[in-house]
């Protein structure tokens, strides 16, 4: 006779079913109607780590450009400092991430890296970016009629 002893899964694990996979990438992430520049640490067909010195909070959301992919929307789900857990609206492809991968800054290099954050620019408090809400508006848009065909349709 086996005797065995079941284990739960963390509620880390639970969560996370999706592998990150580590980059030191820089791209522009637009957020209330500025563009910023940001790095993405580590990514995910469902998710990434984002580092910026823009003042992000857990709900906020942003758009932010891929490469093969070009814009795609996402939402602060943790922050801790400079590094900001964000969960895609819609998955993005594995071609997607690996394509971020490759094009990396120091992909396949083993050498020790100045870490992201020092190399990004603090925030802009110049006040010359004007908030603008077509983004937002657009993806609102969207929804409305996506669930207005849902409901034509059944």
């Amino acid at each position: 006779m086996i005797e065995a002893q079941i284990r739960g899964i963390s509620s880390t694990a639970q969560r996370r079913w999706n592998v990150r996979r580590a980059t030191d990438m820089e791209t522009t992430a637009r957020m209330a109607g500025c563009n910023h520049k940001v790095g993405i640490s580590n990514l995910s067909e469902k998710g990434l780590m984002l580092e910026t010195t823009t003042a992000l909070q857990p709900g906020d959301t942003f758009e932010i450009e891929l490469p093969q992919l070009g814009a795609c929307y996402a939402e602060v789900v943790w922050s801790e400092g400079d590094r900001k857990g964000c969960r895609f609206f819609a998955p993005i492809s594995k071609s997607v991430v690996s394509a971020a991968i490759l094009r990396s800054q120091y992909s396949g290099s083993n050498e020790l890296l100045e870490p992201l954050r020092y190399r990004l620019p603090p925030p802009d408090h110049s006040g010359t970016c004007r908030s603008q809400t077509l983004p937002l508006g657009l993806m609102i848009l969207t929804m409305a009629v996506f669930f207005i065909l849902l409901v034509l349709v059944a």
